[in-house]
């Protein structure tokens, strides 16, 4: 075999090795993305799920003690000020505190959810269109307009994440267009 020979096979090997090459770097690319597309698929039903059962565990709390909600409820027209002892609802002092801390627990796993939202759909556009984000929080500033909703955040923003605790403080600067029902709450 001659120089000129060898050389022509050596460049068929390589033609060969290179097609070789982009075939597999095909199919790895197309093995890839379908691995990213079902984990997101993944992230998207166990979000999906968690909104989904949190929104039943509410319901379930409301159903389990009606009585509760109700004291929630009753104070939709409270006046709070957080300057003013005298409006705080969750003051120990109250002959009824164990009572009001019932209302607390609720406020509180109401606003740990908000604060779920705003942290596994809020900051990405597909899950946000997805998961009608927009749709929350109308949800969440109904919620936040409460005044029993108010004075947790107020005492303990530090507690939640940044995202939720500015949603309410832009809510709350925006006077509501009507007043707030305990029926709408």
């Amino acid at each position: 075999m001659d120089a000129t020979e060898f050389q022509g096979e050596i460049a068929v090997v390589q033609l060969v090795v290179g097609v070789v090459q982009l075939v597999v770097g095909v199919w790895l690319t197309t093995v890839a993305t379908r691995i990213a597309s079902n984990q997101e698929q993944l992230m998207r039903t166990q979000i999906g799920n968690s909104v989904t059962d949190r929104m039943l565990e509410i319901d379930r709390m409301i159903l389990e003690h009606p009585g509760v909600w109700k004291r929630l409820m009753d104070e939709t027209r409270r006046v709070y000020s957080k300057a003013d002892a005298s409006t705080h609802y969750f003051d120990p002092a109250h002959s009824d505190a164990e009572a009001r801390l019932r209302v607390k627990a609720i406020v509180y796993y109401q606003l740990n959810f908000f604060d779920e939202l705003f942290v596994s759909i809020s900051q990405n556009a597909r899950l946000s269109k997805e998961f009608e984000f927009d749709d929350w929080q109308t949800y969440m500033r109904k919620r936040l307009l409460h005044p029993l909703f108010r004075e947790v955040l107020e005492e303990s923003p530090d507690i939640f994440g940044r995202m939720l605790v500015d949603f309410a403080n832009r809510v709350w600067k925006q006077p509501p267009t009507e007043p707030l029902e305990p029926r709408v709450i």
